[in-house]
């Protein structure tokens, strides 16, 4: 784990085990509005660490974590009521263990603005499933 050619290594392992060729793929940050997102919309999430091509490898799947968006109908301090017109009402709901790279663990909601941007900085992949 954290070796310089990490994400290689992961590469070369979803190739050699499962034989998934992963292809080179810039699309860099999509920028998705809350307005765009509905309740129960998956997000697939791989970080290429070699923890999660393992457990994909362990599952069958090609993603090591799975989370999924939900609108709450939250009060501000204010006590003002919001509803899911309102962009802060949108959160990422998820299980997550203790890891160096996610600042809170357990069973979490974050808001959606602020998860794109610790997403980013695990350097995660997600692909986002969204429900009809």
């Amino acid at each position: 784990f954290g070796s310089p050619d990490m994400e290689e290594r992961n590469v070369d392992f979803f190739a050699h085990n499962m034989q998934w060729a992963m292809r080179d793929r810039y699309a860099g940050f999509v920028n998705v509005s809350a307005s765009e997102i509905t309740s129960g919309t998956s997000l697939a999430v791989l970080r290429l660490d070699g923890l999660d091509p393992l457990t994909g490898w362990g599952t069958g799947g090609y993603t090591g974590h799975a989370t999924v968006a939900l609108w709450f109908d939250d009060d501000d301090e204010d006590g003002n009521k919001h509803n899911t017109e309102d962009e802060d009402d949108l959160y990422i709901v998820e299980s997550i263990g203790k890891e160096d790279y996610w600042p809170d663990w357990g069973w979490i909601k974050t808001p959606w603005y602020q998860w794109q941007q610790q997403a980013i900085n695990a350097d995660y992949h997600v692909a986002m499933m969204r429900l009809a």
